[in-house]
């Protein structure tokens, strides 16, 4: 492991959606994303989506439609001034299909980060990649961050997982200008799985070459750990990175319009972090 710094280029303002389903999980999430670094000039967008089948319960017919509306648009006000103790944020109620309508809402309001909670799942050969969570990390357009219920309200270590692309250095920068505001220690991991690099395999002294170089020359210095681990399974690598240094956040990155890859989908189910998923271009 090699210690470095560099200089690191805060962000511009983030506009946050936050999916509410009042469960702790949830709670999490919505504690946490008043408190994100670069919220300054954003805002923040609380969305719970009511289902149909529900709705049907309560009766039929555009005023039971509206009444039902509007009482649990007063319920989330009251339920988000209980958690959030007087951060601000603009609730919003919409009826249909959760995972749609979440997705809708990232296409209409087109935020930088859409947060939900999640808890971690230890016995992952029982969660299928169907898991709601996993969804919504894998079809959003925008960053996604997974927050798991005990997450505290700042960012002390982050992990972040790389692989010498260009969407891994998307997320290096992402979690650079993190651990810039909120002063968090920042650990750069490459897993070094057998047969990736057919000549040598990278050393710590190269995956710092690599951080230096892509990211951005000026703005306040930083430190920063590079670790080379050998593993043959990047997922179970990462969260024995992450179990070690008691990591709140990890960072991946990822490219927009292409399948999610098995290591993300282990991460979030069976992370004890919670996990920041940066998405990129090609």
């Amino acid at each position: 492991m090699t210690t470095s710094t560099f200089p690191v280029r805060q962000e511009e303002r983030c506009n946050v959606l936050v999916g509410v389903d009042y469960s702790t999980c949830s709670d999490s999430a919505a504690a946490l994303a008043v408190r994100l670094p670069n919220l300054s000039e954003g805002t923040v967008v609380f969305l719970h989506v009511f289902e149909k089948r529900i709705m049907r319960d309560f009766g039929s017919g555009a005023d039971a439609a509206d009444q039902i509306q509007q009482a649990a648009h007063q319920f989330l006000q009251s339920h988000l001034s209980c958690i959030l103790k007087g951060d601000k944020g603009m609730p919003k109620i919409v009826v249909g299909d959760p995972l749609q309508e979440i997705l809708v809402a990232i296409a209409e309001n087109q935020p930088e980060l859409f947060v939900i909670g999640s808890r971690e799942h230890r016995s992952t050969e029982t969660r299928p990649r169907s898991g709601f969570a996993f969804q919504c990390a894998s079809q959003a357009v925008s960053d996604v961050l997974v927050v798991r219920p005990a997450q505290p309200s700042d960012f002390q270590s982050i992990v972040v997982g790389v692989n010498f692309s260009q969407a891994s250095m998307v997320a290096a920068r992402r979690a650079a200008s993190i651990a810039s505001v909120s002063g968090a220690s920042l650990q750069f991991v490459y897993i070094d799985e057998p047969g990736v690099f057919e000549n040598e395999d990278p050393s710590q002294d190269k995956l710092e070459e690599w951080i230096r170089a892509g990211l951005s020359p000026d703005g306040q210095p930083l430190s920063f750990t590079c670790n080379v681990m050998k593993g043959p399974h990047v997922g179970e690598a990462l969260i024995d990175c992450l179990n070690e240094s008691h990591a709140e956040l990890v960072v991946l990155g990822t490219t927009r319009g292409y399948s999610v890859s098995a290591t993300l989908d282990h991460l979030v189910k069976a992370s004890p972090a919670s996990l920041l998923i940066v998405k990129s271009d090609q």
